[in-house]
């Protein structure tokens, strides 16, 4: 999982993850790019997540999570996003034919995630209270969008004054 906390007031990402060797190659790719004062690297599982309306952005990498884990993680994102924040919800490119589909879907277990379908994502993230919620498809994945609500603050006039 990646977070922006851009418009949480800072200027800046945090990467969660659990494997090691990812770490370590995020940790070598910051180092070479200057950018060790802007980007945080937390070996956290996003089921262990507790940060509350810090982020403006979270990216779930779907193909690489796991089923058993979606539920706690897609809440966890929910309460960690600011009113008015994105979840960028990540698929591999759903595939023209039926072949293409099972070895999409193969790929996607292998990789440790869940071969999801498109209306899967959007009713779990309508339910989850997410607003706004689009399919973008590209040549090699599919992001599936949602936006928190923005808190509203409701005023009631009594105009007492006559």
């Amino acid at each position: 999982m990646v977070g922006d906390r851009g418009s949480a007031g800072l200027a800046g990402a945090e990467a969660l993850d659990i494997w090691e060797p990812s770490l370590q190659l995020a940790r070598a790719n910051i180092a070479t790019t200057g950018m060790h004062e802007r980007v945080v690297l937390r070996k956290q599982s996003i089921v262990d997540l507790d940060d509350k309306e810090a982020f403006a952005v979270v990216w779930y990498p779907s193909p690489f999570l796991s089923l058993d884990i979606a539920p706690a993680a897609m809440e966890n994102a929910y309460h960690a996003l600011v009113p008015g924040g994105w979840l960028v919800f990540g698929l591999f490119a759903a595939q023209p034919d039926p072949l293409g589909e099972a070895l999409m879907a193969l790929r996607t277990v292998r990789c440790g995630g869940y071969p999801w379908k498109v209306p899967e994502v959007e009713e779990r993230l309508l339910r989850l209270g997410f607003e706004e919620i689009e399919t973008l498809t590209q040549s090699v994945s599919t992001l599936v969008v949602g936006r928190k609500p923005v808190k509203r603050n409701y005023y009631s006039c009594s105009c007492a004054s006559r």
